[in-house]
């Protein structure tokens, strides 16, 4: 196994930091004895137990998925640094889709966001190998600040934090 997929191996921490989150959260009640037939608490139980276990198996897929796409780009040579472009790439692609969620029933509004994560993809690529990682963070907030005003002068739509 490489340096690579070690390191990725090393950063599923932040697993075992979501599961004793997870644990904190005290979804069998314990310490407070167990609720009554005929409450509300009662017929809550399922359902917050269901949302640990989903939570839990989120945290696990997203652990597994990280690690195996860095695992693949090892034994098949692949640079890391696609692996890590394609997650920035997605993670953009889920914020606008929460942002943005109902505009994503218009074809154009679509085809956009998939160029902009194109766009996404080129700067941090651009900006990791001229300046390095001390820029990035600075590139991508300007890159931010840019789609939002590109979605509002073309779409018409203003910025989430004006629309709740």
């Amino acid at each position: 196994m490489g340096w690579y997929a070690r390191n990725a191996l090393h950063s599923c921490r932040s697993f075992w930091t979501i599961s004793s989150v997870i644990r904190s959260l005290d979804f069998l009640n314990f310490g407070q004895g167990a609720p009554l037939e005929n409450t509300d608490e009662h017929r809550k139980f399922p359902k917050r137990l269901l949302n640990g276990c989903l939570l839990f198996g989120a945290a696990l897929f997203v652990c597994v998925v990280g690690v195996g796409a860095f695992v693949f780009a090892d034994l098949h040579h692949h640079s890391p640094t696609g692996v890590f472009l394609s997650f920035t790439s997605v993670g953009f692609f889920a914020f606008a889709w929460e942002e943005y969620r109902k505009e994503f029933r218009s074809m154009r509004f679509c085809l956009f966001v998939c160029a902009w994560v194109g766009i996404n993809a080129a700067v941090v690529v651009t900006v990791l190998g001229a300046f390095g990682w001390p820029l990035l963070i600075a590139a991508l907030l300007i890159e931010q600040f840019l789609f939002y005003m590109s979605a509002y002068w073309i779409f018409g739509l203003e910025p989430p934090f004006r629309r709740r």
